[in-house]
């Protein structure tokens, strides 16, 4: 699934197109992907054998977190690697009010997200964990294939459904949700 998302990468942006580093997201998106999986099963750890509730959980991952966004922010602002200009335009304008209400919507959701995460590690396994995931990234894709009408792309979002049709019911099974007598 990986390669097909490299491939719509590809196609969106062939003007922009260039290998190197669509590599190198490639790389860093299955990097992302094996540490939100070492992530969940630490939690899993952390929340059976040294009894932690899912809410210390959250707050001590939330403080880390947060210590690493101010670190690469300092880092970045002090390289001038990134244009803040944007955020000068944002508060020049009167949409602010709006903005504001939508980062906390975001954060909320966050938060009621990564609660109900941590309640299924903590009841469940993280393998479960993987099953939401890949429910939750079929739902996107559906939003996506709902904006979009070109021809050829809905051809590609319908074999990316069958892929993660394919990946569900494969977690399905592992996690015996469902049992196959075979």
């Amino acid at each position: 699934m990986a390669i097909i998302s490299l491939q719509s990468i590809i196609v969106r942006n062939k003007e922009h197109f260039n290998v190197l580093r669509n590599w190198i997201y490639l790389i860093l998106a299955i990097i992302s992907k094996f540490f939100y999986s070492l992530e969940d099963t630490i939690s899993k750890i952390l929340l059976t054998n040294k009894f932690i509730l899912p809410h210390y959980l959250m707050f001590y991952r939330s403080i880390t977190g947060l210590l690493f966004y101010l670190i690469i922010i300092t880092i970045l602002f002090l390289t001038f690697i990134t244009n803040f200009s944007n955020f000068r335009d944002l508060f020049e304008n009167n949409n602010l009010v709006l903005y504001i209400l939508f980062i906390f919507f975001k954060i909320i959701s966050a938060f009621f997200k990564n609660f109900s995460i941590f309640k299924i590690i903590d009841i469940f396994t993280p393998i479960h964990v993987g099953f939401v995931n890949v429910v939750s990234c079929l739902f996107e894709i559906i939003k996506l294939i709902a904006s979009e009408s070109e021809v050829e792309s809905l051809i590609f979002w319908i074999f990316y459904i069958i892929c993660l049709i394919d990946v569900m019911l494969g977690i399905i099974i592992f996690t015996e949700i469902i049992i196959i007598n075979a």
